[in-house]
């Protein structure tokens, strides 16, 4: 977390305690392979949807969404909700120990998450939290990368902390 790969103090590592209710539908899917999310059953059928649900689950419980695809099939999607351990760890280490950095960079495992994780550090940080994500064209993204390297995003170039950290969330 801190200091990158050169750190001396190498890297950090900060557990997230779910929530009893998101503990639960995290270890059905690993036990049982489906998931009552307050009263949907969410499915996860092969060993890659299993360990992508669990995933999933352990960053935030959420509700089941049934999409229609193109050929008239119809596949679950999994919505985060709020409230997130990780968004949690996140608060307290905007507000902590990273408050007075003038730019932190998060990585998450979903661009659901991602965006969770841009609400709430601007909400925390009161600055413009910047994102790169996989749902953004190849331009967009090239773009934000261009000015993240340059060091032209605001967060990345304001001097002062006094508001919090600039941060850049990366899927």
């Amino acid at each position: 977390i801190l200091g990158g790969i050169d750190d001396p103090r190498g890297p950090q590592i900060r557990w997230c305690k779910m929530s009893p209710k998101q503990a639960k539908a995290y270890n059905d899917i690993r036990k049982a392979s489906i998931a009552d999310l307050d009263g949907d059953m969410l499915l996860a059928l092969t060993p890659l949807a299993r360990l992508t649900r669990q995933l999933q689950l352990a960053s935030s419980f959420g509700s089941v969404e049934n999409v229609e695809n193109e050929d008239g099939t119809v596949s679950q999607r999994l919505v985060l909700e709020k409230p997130s351990c990780k968004l949690d760890a996140l608060k307290d280490l905007l507000t902590g120990e990273l408050s007075g950095e003038e730019c932190v960079v998060v990585f998450t495992v979903s661009s659901q998450l991602a965006v969770m994780a841009k609400e709430t550090a601007e909400e925390v940080t009161n600055t413009t939290a910047r994102i790169v994500i996989g749902g953004q064209t190849a331009d967009e993204r090239a773009n934000e990368v261009r000015m993240f390297q340059e060091g032209i995003w605001e967060p990345v170039n304001r001097k002062t902390a006094r508001r919090g950290p600039g941060v850049i969330i990366v899927v």
